[in-house]
């Protein structure tokens, strides 16, 4: 039995430094002034970011080195190339986003798709720096005030993400009932303590059910990364 609880929450924010233009420089020292001045206005900074290039990098047709962004939230790798000898460009190996919208984004996004929260923290300073293959976590409160950790991530466009899916606790178990309806009625359903159960990959969850009759049973039930949910058994007691 398979149906969708809460959907994959998804998330393409246009405020990441996903790729910076290209450039003339001649010098390393030059090249790490004018990353930092890009993201500065890229991003709608106050004040320029540290950036660091290797001593030994050389500017000339076909180079290429890696400096480093040094952000409040931490510290992202830029790919310089030089396409001729005074021109480069640079791709940035991650994003970065204003902490306000990405709240603002991931709350409105994970809403769209059935989670109604009362706030969503990615905790940090002004900036949330996310990494290609790397994950912050966030805080969702939910409406009774209860906080859940809610893992953020990357997707391959570089737009930042929930990974897999959010399953909120309560729809869980309505989703449990409907299912069983048709073959028992059903007077309670306890998935855990849990409000709010994120599934990065395939997860595994026992829930305990007890029908009109007074009988009990262990449900075994899959949630899905792609926000569907199977009830892989009934183990009655």
């Amino acid at each position: 039995m398979r149906d969708q609880v809460v959907r994959r929450g998804f998330v393409a924010i246009a405020v990441g430094a996903a790729l910076l233009l290209a450039s003339c420089s001649s010098t390393s020292t030059q090249v790490s002034d004018e990353i930092a001045s890009q993201v500065k206005d890229k991003l709608d900074l106050s004040t320029e970011p540290g950036v660091t290039c290797p001593d030994d990098a050389e500017a000339g047709k076909g180079e290429t080195f890696t400096c480093d962004i040094d952000f409040d939230g931490g510290t992202l790798p830029v790919e310089v190339t030089f396409t001729d000898d005074t021109t480069f460009n640079t791709t940035v190996d991650g994003a970065v986003y204003k902490k306000t919208k990405l709240d603002e984004a991931l709350k409105a996004d994970l809403e769209k798709n059935g989670l109604t929260l009362k706030a969503l923290d990615c905790k940090g300073g002004e900036l949330v720096v996310l990494k290609a293959k790397g994950t912050v976590t966030c805080t969702a409160t939910t409406t009774g005030g209860t906080d859940w950790p809610i893992v953020v991530g990357l997707n391959d466009e570089k737009n930042a993400e929930v990974v897999g899916s959010v399953y909120e606790k309560s729809a869980l178990e309505s989703f449990l009932t409907d299912q069983l309806a048709s073959q028992v009625e059903v007077t309670s359903i306890d998935c855990g303590e849990d409000e709010l159960i994120q599934a990065q990959e395939d997860t595994p969850v026992s829930c305990e059910a007890e029908a009109s009759d007074g009988s009990t049973a262990t449900l075994k039930v899959t949630l899905a990364a792609d926000g569907t949910a199977t009830l892989d058994d009934v183990v009655t007691s």
